[in-house]
């Protein structure tokens, strides 16, 4: 009897041994290293200017031709062009997005017609603005700025011609010209003013002669 008091004993005390032995408490894991912030991207530096393409004499192809004043000018030099195996696109509604990248030589021709910007919804105003931004854009692009007026007197007869002549020829390279267009030598004197290049035809079919 006593040895099974003793025995019950000595397993109540084991029991408590174990209840009162607290399970492990579990390792944490080690928290995550914080994610670099990304580098930031390093500025892109502005675009150089392009080479500028070289005036040897005569306006060399490709042509964008465009007018300011949306007279018929610009479609005559373009069909000379392109009697003269050029390369040459004409839009009187270019804008910068519409200038082709292979252009050489940007030529706007001056003079208004009234009847064309009223068809066009413009006026001479928002022509200046867009052949204004256009040859800014040509002049980044290296390419060559001429200004241009082959209708004759016809197309200098008002105070809408003249912004046009005089907003262009502000911004050009060289200026092309026929014979009754200088026939007061107006064009022959800022020419000479301004150390520009002026090339003179008798009349808008023999412009190819100055092209190349």
């Amino acid at each position: 009897m006593k040895k099974l008091i003793a025995l019950v004993l000595a397993m109540m005390m084991l029991l408590a041994a174990c209840g009162n032995s607290a399970a492990p408490a579990p390792t944490a894991a080690p928290a995550a290293p914080a994610p670099e912030a990304p580098a930031a991207p390093e500025a892109e530096a502005p675009a150089a200017p392009a080479e500028p393409v070289e005036f040897s004499g005569k306006l060399p192809a490709p042509f964008a031709i465009t007018s300011c004043g949306q007279s018929p000018g610009a479609t005559m030099l373009n069909v000379v062009a392109g009697q003269a195996g050029l390369t040459s696109v004409n839009d009187n509604a270019m804008d910068v997005s519409g200038l082709p990248a292979d252009t050489k030589t940007l030529i706007i021709t001056t003079g208004t017609s009234g009847k064309g910007m009223g068809a066009a919804g413009t006026d001479v105003n928002m022509e200046l603005d867009r052949c204004l931004a256009l040859a800014e854009a040509a002049k980044k692009a290296g390419m060559l700025v001429c200004c241009a007026h082959v209708e004759g007197m016809s197309r200098r007869t008002d105070a809408n011609d003249q912004a046009s002549i005089d907003g262009i020829l502000a911004i050009a390279d060289v200026v092309l010209v026929i014979d009754d267009s200088d026939s007061d030598g107006f064009f022959t004197n800022y020419c000479n003013t301004n150390n520009l290049p002026l090339l003179k035809v008798p009349v808008a079919l023999n412009a190819a002669d100055v092209m190349e």
